[in-house]
């Protein structure tokens, strides 16, 4: 027989073995991967559902909305303490947002439709040049490479006044791409009604041509 084990029980394990994995001084990612590694991935006999797959589902909203932007906002090292609306609003900061913003989808969007005009490439079955662009939006939302790029831009301390305003455009240049992306993207998904029919692939009836005979 299976025992089962409730999910508080699961909560309150991994919030005691996170707990002692932070104290202990090792990376907290060894427990999340520990507990992974023991969560079943075989379907259920009563209903044949994996409990990893429905933890996955259930968790992707929180991880993907809350979890990932805090994280990311952490992991940026701005700090709010001491910063004026000059500051927040200087050359560097809206140049770097814009940038973003208007950069990304400009490219992004122009690459796209380049390759469907020269024929060497097409859009995804379905999807209107709306949803394209909307995507291209989507692009605009920077981390990483945007902030490695401002280090390579402007060298120095990493709470250099540069290095601040770098990562304030970023972080204000991704939220306006975000923002923008959802409401294109959202409309754009009211708006059009994909038909199935046109969907399927054109077949070529078997059979004679206009004017010819079986012979």
């Amino acid at each position: 027989h299976r025992i089962r084990i409730p999910a508080p029980f699961w909560v309150l394990g991994f919030g005691l073995v996170w707990y002692l994995t932070v104290l202990s001084g090792l990376s907290t990612s060894l427990t999340a991967v520990a507990f992974a590694m023991i969560v079943p991935i075989k379907g259920r006999a009563e209903d044949g559902q994996s409990p990893l797959k429905e933890a996955m589902h259930d968790l992707h909203p929180w991880n993907a909305f809350l979890v990932l932007p805090l994280f990311a906002f952490a992991k940026a090292g701005v700090s709010f303490a001491g910063l004026s609306m000059e500051q927040a609003f200087a050359p560097l900061v809206i140049a770097i947002a814009l940038g973003l913003f208007f950069g990304k989808q400009i490219g992004v969007m122009g690459a796209a439709w380049l390759a469907s005009a020269l024929k060497i490439g097409a859009r995804p079955t379905g999807a209107s040049w709306l949803q394209v662009y909307g995507v291209s939006l989507l692009c605009g939302v920077g981390f990483t490479m945007s902030l490695f790029i401002g280090v390579l831009a402007f060298p120095g301390a990493v709470d250099s006044p540069e290095q601040v305003e770098v990562k304030l455009g970023v972080i204000g240049g991704s939220i306006l791409s975000a923002i923008a992306a959802a409401v294109v993207l959202g409309f754009a998904g009211r708006r059009r009604q994909v038909d199935p029919v046109a969907l399927q692939p054109e077949v070529e009836p078997i059979g004679p041509k206009n004017g010819q005979k079986l012979t």
